[in-house]
């Protein structure tokens, strides 16, 4: 699934898997493209071990069934699936983010374009999931959790930070949502 969605939207990601499951992701990804984990028993403490494992200012995150990035701005939406376009949307986010002190941001969880308000195009009070992106370490998710560690890893930013950025301009599409 990786090689016919992400990977073909982020050609260059860095691929993290479970250590037990390299033989699988060794015949679609490149070798110096993966980072196998030690078996984790949570979303959380996968997380952790990224922050922990993965050098860099801002890390963005992203599940591996995200087929294209639709746009909300105009009349129509737009579809995104040019490597290039989506690193200058990951980028502009993180360099948003960063400029304003956030630790983390993301982008619309719906995929229905009635919800985008385009006279409040960000938000700054809400979570974000399936792309989250990560400027700081200050913060980590809860690895006891098994359901929605993104919920209360960004009610943690809420509660700490008071700030999180969601770019509401953007949705990083997957049939599965």
């Amino acid at each position: 699934i990786i090689a016919k969605r992400a990977l073909k939207l982020v050609p260059d990601a860095v691929v993290t898997v479970d250590e037990s499951e390299m033989q699988w992701y060794e015949k679609v990804v490149p070798e110096s493209q993966l980072l196998p984990h030690p078996p984790l028993r949570s979303l959380g403490a996968i997380r952790n071990w990224i922050l922990d494992n993965v050098p860099g200012e801002a890390l963005v995150m992203m599940d591996d069934d995200i087929e294209e990035v639709w746009s909300y701005i105009g009349l129509r939406i737009k579809r995104y699936t040019h490597p290039e376009d989506i690193r200058q949307i990951l980028e502009n986010a993180a360099e948003i983010a960063a400029g304003i002190g956030v630790q983390t941001f993301g982008f619309n969880q719906a995929a229905k374009i009635y919800t985008f308000k385009p006279h409040d195009p960000f938000e700054f009070d809400n979570w974000v999931g399936s792309v989250l992106g990560v400027v700081s370490r200050d913060i980590r998710w809860d690895e006891l959790l098994s359901l929605h560690p993104d919920i209360d890893y960004c009610l943690q930013n809420l509660l700490q930070k008071r700030i999180i950025f969601r770019d509401n301009r953007f949705h990083f599409y997957s049939a599965k949502r």
